[in-house]
């Protein structure tokens, strides 16, 4: 499902506190592929501010979100990326507690606007797994901190089985051409691709002790809501 000689954006879910899940998806990509040109990693400013981070995400060509806005609002094809893999969930993916788990926070729009200025493919991937390798209890607000962010609270780590699947490209501009010059139809195509993501996530991870448990904890608030009305 990788073309090649082809300019790809690899859209995945966030899958555990750690965002482990990036590095798991490039290692692969070098084993399975290694004459492959690696995608850009498009990570959180915040993690650029730590002292191991700031090491090794240069090390997996990261591309810092500040810098990722700079590049979709500049020039087109000036910047020398034209693959990248991101998480358009942000930190809010990473950091939902594991009653969430496997439940994708809301997307953001920036990959898909870099995506048509380069005419490049979506790649969908899903990551199951890291979940339960990586479940966090709660987003810590570090907003008024150095890091000026919100980040993981861990719960722990512990071994499980990843699975990691990469799905058919999408043609953005043959699919929803029409929809892309509006911000009413950005936020129409975010919430269709997200809808089909979750539905595939959903699928891969069935089974999973985390997704039983959020799947009951959603339930149940829904149950709760409704009686409230």
């Amino acid at each position: 499902n990788i073309p090649a000689g082809k300019p790809i954006v690899y859209v995945s879910n966030h899958s555990g506190w750690i965002a482990a899940d990036a590095l798991i998806f490039l290692f692969l990509l070098t084993r399975q592929f290694p004459k492959m040109s690696m995608p850009a990693v498009i990570a959180h400013e915040a993690l650029f501010r730590l002292p191991l981070f700031n090491r090794l995400l240069p090390l997996v060509n990261a591309v810092s979100s500040t810098d990722f806005r700079k590049i979709i609002h500049g020039p087109a094809k000036k910047s020398g990326i034209d693959s990248i893999l991101i998480f358009p969930e942000g930190e809010h993916g990473n950091c939902k507690p594991f009653w969430n788990a496997y439940k994708m926070r809301n997307w953001k729009s920036g990959f898909l606007r870099f995506a048509f200025r380069q005419n490049a493919l979506l790649i969908p991937i899903s990551i199951v797994g890291a979940e339960e390798a990586f479940p966090g209890l709660r987003p810590l607000n570090l907003i008024n901190t150095p890091l000026r962010s919100i980040a993981p609270f861990p719960f722990g780590i512990f071994p499980a089985h990843i699975s990691i699947k990469i799905y058919k490209p999408i043609d953005i501009r043959k699919q929803f051409d029409r929809h892309l010059f509006s911000a009413q139809g950005v936020s129409m195509v975010i919430r269709q691709l997200q809808v089909e993501h979750q539905k595939r996530v959903s699928r891969e991870a069935a089974g999973r002790p985390l997704f039983r448990i959020s799947s009951l904890f959603h339930e149940i608030k829904k149950i709760l809501v409704e009686d409230t009305h």
